[in-house]
């Protein structure tokens, strides 16, 4: 029996949310153009963990920071490889079945949306200096397409040497610095900032922030990581602590934005 091919990115077109929402058995409840519930593949009691967007085709769980598109959800599911995902699903959604005889592609990637002029600090030139693909980044579990989305990536110089170099921007989204989050845990402090930059000031994502819900996480990786899940309404304080001018600036975020609900993770 020869070896069958599937088109990654018909079968991504053909299989729609409810497709595998109904494949997988999964217990969720609608909300606009999300699905969320418990996650079922970390167990958590939490029923508002997992969100599956409908209009992008993407899952992301805010408690085992799973995430992805819809084959990647049926892979997971089923502790499959993504090939046999997609198989399953050409199957289930009528997509035609070929001999292998070529290499078909398959993978999605991430776009980079146009920068807005910047004005002191040259965030541009800073970030070209940045490896959004070096090894090191690799145990944190996002993909170089999403850092190279939000200009970030490691840092080989500089104040942020050795360290994942994130934008800080405000909310009409002028980046005015970088800070440094740790690699691993043997770096302290967890996030380091250059000279004249207070960490209180800012909110990691608030630039992206629209209306609708917002989700408050604790560490940038989180909010990238949710973004890659197809979740864009994350943000995060770059501080442990959190003062009450903070908590204004968030309530202020809110106002702005028309943001009806705030969920904490």
């Amino acid at each position: 029996m020869s070896a069958q091919t599937v088109d990654f990115k018909e079968v991504k077109l053909a299989a729609t949310v409810d497709h595998v929402i109904r494949h997988l058995g999964l217990s969720l409840k609608k909300h606009g153009d999300t699905w969320r519930g418990k996650c079922h593949l970390c167990k958590a009691s939490d029923d508002r963990a997992l969100v599956i967007t409908t209009s992008k085709r993407l899952f992301h769980c805010f408690k085992c920071k799973e995430g992805g598109d819809m084959l990647k959800l049926v892979a997971v599911s089923k502790g499959v490889p993504v090939r046999d995902a997609a198989i399953e699903l050409a199957k289930l959604c009528g997509v035609e079945l070929v001999p292998s005889s070529k290499q078909v592609a398959g993978t999605s990637s991430g776009t980079v949306p146009p920068s807005p002029e910047r004005k002191g600090f040259d965030a541009e030139k800073y970030a070209v200096g940045l490896d959004p693909s070096h090894a090191a980044l690799e145990p944190l579990g996002v993909s170089s397409e999403t850092y190279r989305t939000w200009k970030a990536g490691y840092s080989p110089s500089g104040v942020n040497r050795g360290r994942l170099a994130l934008p800080v921007a405000t909310r009409d989204g002028t980046v005015i610095a970088y800070c440094g989050r740790a690699l691993n845990a043997e770096q302290q402090p967890a996030l380091i900032f250059p000279n004249g930059i207070s960490p209180n000031e800012h909110i990691f994502g608030a630039d992206r922030v629209k209306e609708g819900e917002l989700v408050l996480v604790r560490d940038p990786l989180d909010v990238l990581k949710a973004y890659e899940g197809g979740i864009e309404n994350v943000v995060c304080f770059l501080t442990e602590g959190i003062s009450s001018a903070q908590l204004q600036y968030l309530s202020v975020l809110m106002d702005e934005a028309h943001i009806e609900t705030l969920t904490l993770f």
